[in-house]
C-alpha cells in the first residue's frame, strides 16, 4: 500500500460512507479521531458485538469544528456524526435539517499539566467555548487560554510552550504528567454528541444503526474489550484502558 493510502488508512472514522442496511444502503458517519474513531472503527469493521460492515468510501475531517466539517455537513454529505458540544450547539443553530439524538460520551477529554509546573498557559481546541470555560474555571482569569487546531496540542505540550493541554484521551495517555478530568469536581462532562439527518431518522436502516450502536458502547465501556479494542486500533495496552476507566470515560446510549 502506498503512504497516501496507508494514510487515508489512517483517517477512517474522520469520515465513512459505510453500507451496514439490508438494501446495501451507504450510511454516512462523521467521527472526529480520538476516541470517537474507536467507536466508529468498530462500528465499520466487527467490534465486540457486531459483524464487520465494509468501508465504500474514505475521506478525512479531523476536527469536528473546522470549517472542513462545517461544510461535509452543510452540504448534505453526512447522516449521523459525533460532535463535540459547541459544533453541535453551531450546527442546530444554522441548519434544521440535523437533530440532536444526544450525549455520546462523557469524560473523553482530559486535562494533561505538567508534574511540579505552575500551571499559566493551558492549550484547548479551537472553538470549543465549553473546555475555555471549564479552564477559566478550574485555574482562574490568570491562567492564559490558548485555543489551538487540536491536532497542534501535543507538540505544543511536548515542546513545552503551553503547561497544560485539554486534549482527547486516547491521545493525551502517551503525554508525560498529570492526568485529569475537565471537571474539578469530578462531575461529568459532556465531551461528545451524537446528531443525525432528520432524512436518516426517518429510514428503515436508522434502528438498524441505533441498535448496533448501543451494542457496541456497551461493550466498550468493559475494561478488557476496550483494552482489547485499543490494542488493535490504537496500538493502546492494558494499562491505556486503567487510565481511561479511572478518568470515568464512557460511552453513552443514544
Amino acid at each position: 500500500m502506498s503512504y497516501s493510502g496507508k494514510k487515508a488508512v489512517l483517517l477512517v472514522a474522520a469520515c465513512l460512507l459505510v453500507s451496514c442496511t439490508e438494501k446495501g444502503e451507504a450510511i454516512r458517519m462523521a467521527a472526529p479521531d480520538g476516541l470517537c474513531e474507536v467507536l466508529a472503527r468498530c462500528l465499520i469493521q466487527g467490534g465486540p458485538s457486531a459483524r464487520a460492515v465494509p468501508s465504500e468510501e474514505v475521506f478525512p475531517l479531523m476536527d469536528c469544528c473546522s470549517t472542513t466539517a462545517e461544510w461535509a455537513l452543510s452540504a448534505d454529505r453526512v447522516d449521523v456524526a459525533w460532535l463535540c458540544p459547541d459544533a453541535v450547539k453551531a450546527l442546530l443553530a444554522k441548519d434544521d435539517r440535523f437533530l440532536l439524538l444526544g450525549p455520546a460520551l462523557v469524560n473523553s477529554e482530559v486535562l494533561v499539566v505538567r508534574e511540579g509546573a505552575k500551571v499559566n498557559r493551558i492549550a484547548y481546541g479551537t472553538k470549543r467555548e465549553y473546555q475555555r470555560a471549564i479552564i477559566r474555571e478550574r485555574f482562574g482569569q490568570a491562567c492564559v487560554a490558548l485555543p489551538v487546531v487540536p491536532s497542534a496540542l501535543p507538540y505544543l505540550y511536548e515542546e513545552k510552550a503551553v503547561d497544560g493541554v485539554v486534549i482527547d484521551v486516547v491521545k493525551g495517555i502517551s503525554l508525560k504528567g498529570r492526568h485529569l478530568r475537565l471537571s474539578a469536581d469530578n462531575r461529568d462532562v459532556v465531551t461528545y454528541m451524537l446528531v443525525a439527518s432528520k432524512s436518516f431518522r426517518r429510514t428503515k436502516a436508522f434502528p438498524q444503526f441505533i441498535a448496533r450502536l448501543e451494542s457496541e458502547a456497551a461493550q466498550l465501556n468493559k475494561r478488557d474489550v476496550l483494552a482489547e479494542v485499543l490494542g488493535k486500533y490504537k496500538k493502546g495496552t492494558l494499562s491505556h484502558a486503567d487510565c481511561v476507566a479511572s478518568l470515568a470515560v464512557r460511552f453513552l446510549p443514544p
